[in-house]
């Protein structure tokens, strides 16, 4: 016996292959049941039959389908056309999933299919009980009139119906359906379309007359809500007219062409107005700074709205129900405030990022998941058209020229709400900057410096800049608030933080010594009384403080300029590192402060130290969310726009801030240093450095020579120096470093010999402590040398 039969008694011969695809199929059935729904409709409108002679819209084969079915259900029937209606939506799934979370719980769970059935099922009945329908037959049709007339026959009217409205409202319980909530909810969904309608024709009519006035050149298309992907294109059209309108004169060279054209510098043999001694001196330099062109911005306005109905309809297609609230419309972003409906985690929308600016077509979208203090969600999507802002619109700003807010103001460009954002350096105390190549760090960096000199000269904030790169800090070289010319060298960048903390030290004991808290109290006190403060001479004696070593001068601020972080890291860290520490712990109220550039924020350059110690932090745009937890602590920077989009972090907060940087040119920067060359040459006291002033690596190296020859570092009472210890140190100096192997090679000596000169060496502060195998520091030059040996007697 032959057997084909498997063990499950199927045949094991291969399936043939359906005459349609499964999509096809469906298809095909939403069509049959749409055209059926029509057909009935079509039959069941009553028509003239002078116009139509067999009585039917749908000719005879619909007048025979009519009667047929209103003989059987009775009026009822016109039920029939919306079921199938509804089942061919539902069969080729054309409710789309953002209509299906709009509407009322019962349109998604396909309960007015349900619904149909019941009023076709229970109509007939009913409408056979009650008694003002009583003996019109064709209401109720052979369905209604078969049972309708055996529960009035068994039961009575009444009791009929009631049963009957029993039964309805059982019914209508088993589907879970409320249908007052429904109606309420329809309602709401019709006035919501309505009144977006009503938004949408009456930004379109601004829109026109802009258009019609020559105010505007792009619009942007009213199909935008429908979310279809080939609508989207006004972003890059709107970005293509800026581009145009920048070739055209609008853009950045339109602010390049108008600032030579601005405050003219004043000739050296006619011009005196700026040689004011007071603060004033400094009116005409901050003039000198272009500002932005401020646009109507309605336009944009009503462009941002429609992107953020598009927004909700575009959270919509990802299962998202939320409702747009409002916007703040900023330079280079708008931030849209989201509120998610009751049941929708934050953490969904926050995962949608790229998602989002995938559908969006935007090239990032940042969400803030929520807002603090407020119950939305931020998404922050950039304009078409992002506004330029100048550094003269922060100059010139009365919050800027209000000196009572800030010390020593940094003026970081507007905020989201296009307000001018000014920090305040002597309240963070210290600030880190990090941000990718190209991103706008360097730019903040020389906004930043500007908006320091063009509030205080040189009588109130020195500077000092290292710059490894040697280019970027480099324009200001001539600059008078400079307390040593910029530093690029890397092991004199190590000297400069060494005397920035000797100078944190020396202000201390003088603070002490006159008891005072902060550098404000004692200039406050050196304003009022003169003769009531002390301090130390030359030989660290107290005396009175118009004698000692600051000559009655008020302490100036010191602000200290890092621009790049990482070069110096990797060259001298163990040099840099502690210094750079331990100003950040200490010096914020004697009025040290460091202002720290990198464009390398990795963990081996911000180490937990320098982090910890640094409150204050911009980020600029990074690779990646590890480097934007690097800096700031939380992700965010990895989805900025660059071009001076940055994130400030202020003092104590938890949270960001999202501001526009304010750009300067080159040109308005060599301009600010032509006037402040012309204010030195015409003499100006504010413009001149004091005489008498030490050159800080001098006064550096001198303090450390009196350190190592110091009381205990001299050698012993019954020690004396080998007569080959001048000519040791010589060739430790020349070799820039001391070993024993090396003075017995070079002076020909025993190996006890050496080492006991080696440690005459270290005593006397020559050398420095032994390091394993490598040789031993050298700690001092030949005019050190000069001063130990004069110390010791030794010719």
């Amino acid at each position: 016996m032959d057997r084909t039969k498997g063990k499950s008694g199927k045949s094991d011969k291969p399936k043939s292959k359906p005459l349609l695809p499964k999509k096809e199929k469906q298809l095909l059935q939403a069509l049959t049941l749409f055209s059926l729904s029509v057909f009935l409709l079509g039959s069941m409108i009553p028509v003239s039959e002078e116009r139509f002679p067999s009585g039917n819209l749908m000719g005879e084969l619909g007048l025979q389908t009519a009667s047929f079915l209103i003989s059987v259900f009775g009026a009822s029937a016109i039920f029939l056309s919306p079921l199938l209606l509804t089942l061919a939506l539902y069969v080729k799934g054309w409710v789309p999933n953002n209509f299906k979370k709009q509407v009322p719980n019962s349109l998604r769970k396909k309960k007015w299919i349900r619904l149909w059935i019941g009023l076709l099922i229970f109509g007939p009945i009913l409408l056979r009980t009650l008694p003002q329908t009583r003996g019109i037959a064709a209401d109720w049709g052979h369905w209604g009139e078969l049972v309708g007339s055996v529960l009035e026959r068994y039961l009575g009217i009444f009791d009929a119906v009631f049963m009957i409205l029993l039964m309805v409202a059982f019914f209508i319980y088993t589907i879970g359906w409320n249908p007052i909530q429904d109606v309420v909810r329809v309602f709401e969904l019709i006035f919501r379309i309505i009144r977006q309608l009503v938004s949408l024709l009456a930004s379109n009519s601004l829109l026109k007359k802009k258009k019609s006035a020559g105010e505007l050149e792009d619009t942007i298309p009213l199909e935008i809500l429908d979310g279809h992907t080939h609508d989207d294109d006004w972003i890059e059209d709107a970005v293509e007219t800026s581009e145009d309108e920048n070739e055209q004169g609008v853009g950045v060279e339109k602010y390049e062409a108008t600032l030579s054209e601005e405050v003219e510098l004043p000739d050296d043999e006619d011009d005196q107005t700026v040689m004011d001694l007071g603060e004033g001196s400094f009116e005409d330099l901050m003039q000198s700074f272009e500002v932005s062109d401020r646009e109507d911005r309605e336009a944009l306005e009503a462009t941002m709205d429609r992107l953020g109905h598009k927004l909700i309809a575009t959270l919509a297609s990802f299962d998202i129900r939320a409702t747009y609230d409002a916007k703040t419309v900023g330079p280079s972003v708008t931030q849209f405030e989201v509120i998610p409906h009751e049941g929708v985690k934050v953490s969904k929308i926050q995962n949608l990022d790229a998602d989002l600016a995938l559908a969006m077509k935007a090239e990032s979208i940042r969400i803030i998941a929520p807002i603090p203090g407020k119950g939305a969600v931020g998404v922050e999507i950039p304009n078409p058209k992002p506004e330029f802002v100048m550094l003269g619109d922060i100059l010139q700003s009365p919050e800027y020229r209000d000196r009572s807010k800030t010390t020593l103001p940094m003026a970081l460009g507007n905020d989201l709400e296009g307000e001018p954002y000014i920090a305040d350096l002597a309240k963070m105390p210290h600030i880190l900057i990090a941000g990718a190549t190209g991103t706008g760090k360097s730019v903040c960096l020389n906004a930043i410096i500007t908006s320091l000199i063009c509030r205080h000269g040189q009588d109130k904030l020195d500077l000092l800049m290292v710059d490894p790169k040697m280019v970027e800090l480099s324009a200001y070289k001539q600059l008078p608030h400079l307390r040593k010319s910029v530093v690029t060298d890397p092991t004199k960048a190590a000297i400069t933080l060494k005397w920035a903390v000797r100078e944190m030290e020396r202000r201390y004991k003088l603070l002490s010594l006159n008891g005072v808290r902060s550098i404000g109290e004692f200039n406050n006190r050196l304003e009022e009384d003169l003769t009531e403060l002390q301090g130390y001479d030359s030989e660290g004696e107290i005396v009175p403080y118009s004698l000692s070593k600051d000559q009655g001068r008020t302490l100036r601020y010191v602000v200290v300029v890092i621009d790049e972080l990482a070069d110096l890291m990797m060259t001298v860290k163990a040099d840099i590192e502690k210094p750079l520490i331990t100003l950040a712990q200490k010096a914020r109220a004697i009025g040290i402060h460091l202002i720290v550039a990198t464009q390398r924020p990795s963990v081996n350059v911000i180490t937990g130290l320098i982090k910890a110690n640094f409150p204050s932090r911009i980020a600029f745009r990074v690779a990646s969310k590890v480097d934007s937890r690097t800096i700031l602590d939380q992700n965010g920077a990895e989805t900025l726009l660059g071009n001076g989009d940055m994130l400030f972090l202020p003092p104590g907060a938890n949270e960001s801030i999202r501001i526009q940087g304010a750009y300067v040119s080159t040109e308005e920067t060599d301009k600010m240093m032509k006037w402040y060359v012309k204010q030195r040459d015409q003499g100006n006291p504010l413009m001149v450095r004091p005489e008498g002033e030490e050159d800080i690596f001098d006064e550096q190296h001198r303090y450390e020579v009196e350190e190592a020859v110091g009381a205990n570092n001299l050698p012993s009472e019954d020690s004396d120096c080998d007569e080959f210890f001048r000519a040791a140190a010589e060739v430790c100096i020349q070799q820039d470093q001391g070993s024993t192997s090396l003075l017995q090679r070079r002076l020909k000596i025993g190996y006890g010999r050496a080492a006991r000169i080696v440690d005459q060496l270290y005593d006397n502060g020559i050398l420095g402590p032994p390091e394993g195998s490598k040789g031993r520091e050298v700690l001092v030059d030949v005019v050190g040398l000069d001063l130990i040996c004069d110390e010791l007697g030794i010719q």
